[in-house]
């Protein structure tokens, strides 16, 4: 899904799977300044559009559209930092600076 948006030039600063044990689920937490420009609705289109060129099957409301200075983006980012790449790191059971993750998988962090 990262691919398919980076390929589509949709600006993806964080991407991460974050799974809650309140809702036993995980989400898809895209961060983009998208958000701050163009506003979360028009984002999640945009992340729709991408989703229907591509074929992928994900429910969009496992997807979640956030601004990079969102509080989480910027707990992760003091953590831990990744290039532009795509990564694939398993943050599982780790508090920082407060706030308790207790499982993700981390593709982008910057």
């Amino acid at each position: 899904m990262i691919s398919a948006l980076d390929a589509s030039g949709f600006e993806v600063s964080s991407a991460l799977w974050l799974y809650s044990s309140e809702h036993e689920d995980w989400r898809l937490i895209i961060a983009t300044p998208l958000v701050d420009k163009e506003g979360p609705r028009a984002t999640y289109r945009m992340v729709q559009r991408v989703l229907r060129k591509t074929g992928l099957n994900l429910d969009l409301r496992r997807i979640g559209v956030v601004s990079p200075s969102d509080s989480l983006i910027q707990v992760l980012r003091r953590a831990i930092k990744t290039d532009s790449g795509i990564s694939n790191i398993r943050f599982s059971r780790n508090v920082v600076d407060g706030i308790y993750i207790e499982d993700a998988v981390l593709y982008r962090v910057q």
